[in-house]
């Protein structure tokens, strides 16, 4: 018999480490490969939407504490990102003229919309 067979036998009794895939991975093989991949699975033609609209789903909430975690993360992006200011501004706007919450959550949407129209003028 030969020793190829031998070992193969061997190690399929007795299976030793297997050798990580990841050794052979350059960083930008790596990034590589993820970008093909999330293109694989993202529909071409679907329209783009922006993040910030995914938050703004959330003032629909009926928990307070939702609520005010999509007025704090709307307002911090659009204190960080002043391509983003004007629509969020006019979200938290619209929504504030057309709904009706609790005290305490209408002056924080009061306070989210002045924090941002102060920053940039609006």
């Amino acid at each position: 018999m030969k020793q190829a067979t031998v070992k193969n036998i061997w190690n399929f009794i007795f299976p030793g480490k297997k050798k990580s895939v990841s050794k052979n991975l350059s960083p930008q093989k790596a990034v590589k490969l993820q970008k093909e991949y999330i293109k694989s699975k993202c529909n071409e033609n679907a329209p783009y939407i922006e993040p910030y609209m995914e938050v703004a789903k959330q003032l629909f909430a009926s928990k307070t504490e939702v609520f005010e975690a999509a007025v704090y993360y709307l307002e911090q992006i659009a204190l960080n990102k002043k391509d983003t200011a004007e629509a969020i501004l006019a979200i938290l706007q619209n929504y504030a003229a057309k709904n009706s919450r609790s005290d305490e959550d209408n002056a924080r949407l009061a306070s989210s919309i002045a924090q941002i129209r102060k920053k940039y003028d609006l």
